[in-house]
């Protein structure tokens, strides 16, 4: 990997990404763990000085620096969000849907560790730094797809559908869309034409899941993710807090049936407690990301008017 090509990772929202393969480290050792990736320490042990932070469910009492505070603080959020995600694909894929898009797919493992169908294609789309770091750490983890996995290397600003087609996406057929952790980095005019590319590629069948930000601001100072940022990432830098429409009602407008639900309902759902109760005094103690962002789900009965 050249210089360029490691910043572009360690830094800005490729950083975020290593991060989010950290908690999800973290979430896979603890003992009422939501998903189990094995391959998500050995991103991070990639480049251990980008976010220097234990890969381990800390014991009772251990004593945990701010920096690893602060993440194993935000793994119970990170670790239920996967789950939401991996339990819409597993849906998708039980509904009979063949074909999956993962938008901005960052190190997510999914082709790798859920029990997929062979004759399922799962595009995965990013940028070509963050694709070539991803595939040379699976290697060395000989990690083997268990769907057809097709990666594009593309940035979301450019024409990321016709690359999309190129590598084999028939927009005739149903689609699963996801796009996790994706819309707090997008500005409004950049997620509207995200989600007006989706809803054009989508025939009646498709399904969709994202997270979103209820309140950038909220999130960023009460949200508790303000003590995340130190050299490597400027949060306010880089998450728009530009004022945008609700997508729920967009996209049912669209012909979509949606649900869109509180993180901390979803993680209810799941036994989760979004807050460490062992760390109240820390940094990383009390972290209520889960008021600040929601889950949407959706599946397309029929097209909306033209």
């Amino acid at each position: 990997m050249s210089q360029q090509d490691e910043r572009d990772v360690t830094s800005g929202v490729g950083l975020t990404a290593l991060g989010a393969a950290g908690a999800r480290a973290v979430e896979s050792t603890r003992p009422d763990r939501l998903v189990e990736d094995p391959y998500a320490a050995a991103f991070v042990r990639a480049l251990p000085s980008a976010i220097p932070q234990t890969l381990r469910w800390p014991a009772d009492g251990e004593m945990l620096t701010d920096q690893e505070a602060i993440l194993v603080g935000l793994s119970p959020f990170l670790g239920m969000r996967t789950r939401f995600f991996d339990d819409e694909l597993t849906g998708a894929v039980d509904s009979g849907i063949r074909q999956v898009v993962a938008i901005a797919a960052g190190l997510d493992t999914r082709a790798f560790r859920l029990a997929l169908p062979p004759d399922l294609t799962l595009f995965e789309i990013d940028r070509p730094a963050m694709l070539d770091f991803k595939e040379a750490v699976l290697r060395e983890a000989g990690a083997q797809a268990r769907c057809d996995r097709r990666v594009i290397a593309a940035d979301l600003r450019d024409d990321w559908p016709d690359a999309l087609r190129a590598a084999g996406l028939d927009a005739g057929r149903p689609t699963a869309w996801f796009a996790e952790g994706l819309l707090p980095y997008l500005p409004a005019d950049a997620e509207a034409r995200l989600f007006a590319h989706i809803d054009e590629l989508s025939p009646a069948g498709s399904r969709l899941a994202v997270d979103h930000a209820v309140d950038v601001t909220g999130l960023l100072t009460g949200g508790g993710l303000s003590r995340v940022q130190g050299d490597a990432v400027d949060l306010n830098s880089i998450v728009h807090s530009d004022t945008r429409p609700s997508r729920a009602g967009w996209l049912t407008g669209q012909g979509w049936t949606v649900t869109d639900e509180p993180a901390g309902t979803v993680a209810r759902r799941y036994g989760r407690v979004l807050i460490d109760p062992r760390l109240p005094e820390a940094p990383g103690g009390a972290m209520p990301v889960g008021d600040y962002i929601s889950l949407l789900s959706a599946h397309r009965d029929q097209r909306g008017a033209e």
